[in-house]
């Protein structure tokens, strides 16, 4: 999974980013997505943030939501 961070046109690196996902049974788990360049991550510094959302978190079937949270530090 990946969020596009921007301020503008310009890419925003630097700054903490989570994917919060809602499992079907209510409980949560939180993914870091990264933009260091490694990894999932493609390059760094460019605004996306990547990280990887394993099957063996996967409760089973059901609706999955995910929301982004982004920190400025």
């Amino acid at each position: 999974m990946y969020a596009d961070v921007y301020r503008g046109l310009t890419p925003v690196s630097g700054v903490n980013v989570s994917g919060i996902i809602e499992m079907p049974d209510g409980s949560t788990l939180v993914v870091p997505l990264l933009d260091g360049g490694s990894g999932i991550d493609m390059s760094a510094n460019d605004g996306v943030y990547s990280g990887t959302l394993l099957s063996s978190h996967l409760t089973g079937n059901g609706y999955y939501s995910m929301k982004v949270c982004l920190k400025i530090v």
